[in-house]
């Protein structure tokens, strides 16, 4: 091997390890074949179906591919000019104390079962929330509000969302309870607190952040 090449093959190996896990991108409507695909495994596997409430065509998707291109996690967004929201008939917003002028819904988070322990997929979460941050800023997000199972609070009470205090029966889900998170209240949180999401979050995003579709 010659010295040339031998320092390509370095630089090569190089841009290798630096290359991000995730590529984070936004897509309008239902979503390629793939995307649809995964969605359905994900919700099959868990709930037995996943309900169509006709407004996938209305809704941004935001969507986390690996390097290899395989969809690994997505969820979808509702924003407020796209209302209404899939509880709009049975719950009034308005009755949520705190929220801001331009709240959206977010939902169908779905992740790869392979990859749904944080500790084992740091770079996944965390950039998925991440997106959700740089989503709700390109679009003027105020709050995210979402419906969720109880055995679920947990885990979005550590993605920084909290008791609305509003359960009901949703129309395709059922029994669930409306959980909101304020991105000013929680924008000023990371910045009071310095932890490690905080910081992540709050730093300029990397190339493997796309809001063209946003």
């Amino acid at each position: 091997m010659t010295a040339g090449r031998s320092t390509e093959s370095h630089r090569d190996a190089r841009l290798a390890v630096s290359e991000p896990l995730y590529h984070f991108g936004v897509v309008r409507g239902a979503g390629s074949a793939d995307l649809q695909a995964f969605q359905k495994s994900v919700y099959e596997a868990r709930y037995g179906s996943m309900p169509d409430d006709g407004r996938d065509a209305a809704a941004h998707l935001l969507v986390a591919r690996d390097r290899a291109g395989k969809v690994v996690a997505s969820l979808r967004v509702l924003t407020n000019e796209n209302r209404p929201f899939s509880f709009d008939a049975v719950l009034d917003l308005s009755r949520v104390a705190g929220l801001g002028q331009a709240p959206a819904e977010i939902g169908r988070w779905c992740v790869d079962p392979n990859l749904r322990d944080v500790s084992g997929a740091q770079g996944l979460h965390f950039g998925l929330m991440k997106f959700v941050f740089l989503f709700a800023a390109a679009r003027g997000v105020s709050d995210y509000v979402i419906c969720i199972y109880p055995e679920l609070e947990r885990f979005y009470r550590g993605m920084y969302f909290e008791d609305s205090g509003q359960g009901f029966d949703h129309p395709d889900w059922g029994s669930v309870r409306l959980f909101s998170m304020s991105l000013q209240r929680v924008t000023q949180r990371f910045r009071q607190s310095g932890t490690t999401l905080g910081k992540f979050i709050l730093a300029a995003p990397g190339t493997n952040f796309s809001l063209s579709g946003a």
